[in-house]
């Protein structure tokens, strides 16, 4: 990861996400910026060290959707494709997706009863009552 991404690599990118090249080369250099250890990857720790993320509720849900593979670790495509819905260029189907995702905690593309209390607990803590 030292080096920037292939040009087809870009390429890929720019397919998958809402970012231009010199987007995604400023978020190529944050995301080594935020992967300490210099793995490749951000492992939890390294994601709640992100200014305003540590202090959200939400913070292990949104991991857990920014890690399309589960793996436990975000790499640098899962990290760029996560943001992608958060861009001003996204669309309003986009922003929608990404927030279905974090209710839906199995992903099996239903939300049901049990995770909309899980992730509404999350966010009002003990004020939500079964």
């Amino acid at each position: 990861m030292g080096q920037g991404p292939s040009s087809g690599i870009i390429s890929g990118l720019m397919a998958d996400t809402n970012f231009n090249p010199e987007e995604i080369d400023r978020l190529r250099k944050r995301f080594m910026k935020l992967d300490q250890d210099r793995s490749g990857e951000i492992d939890k720790q390294e994601f709640l060290s992100i200014p305003g993320v540590s202090s959200n509720p939400l913070a292990a849900r949104l991991m857990d959707v920014f890690d399309i593979d589960g793996n436990g670790k975000i790499d640098f495509q899962e990290f760029i494709t996560g943001l992608s819905a958060f861009s001003g260029k996204s669309s309003t189907e986009e922003k929608l997706r990404f927030a279905f995702k974090i209710y839906d905690i199995d992903r099996d593309g239903f939300i049901g009863n049990g995770e909309l209390f899980i992730v509404m607990k999350m966010m009002v803590g003990n004020n939500l009552k079964d």
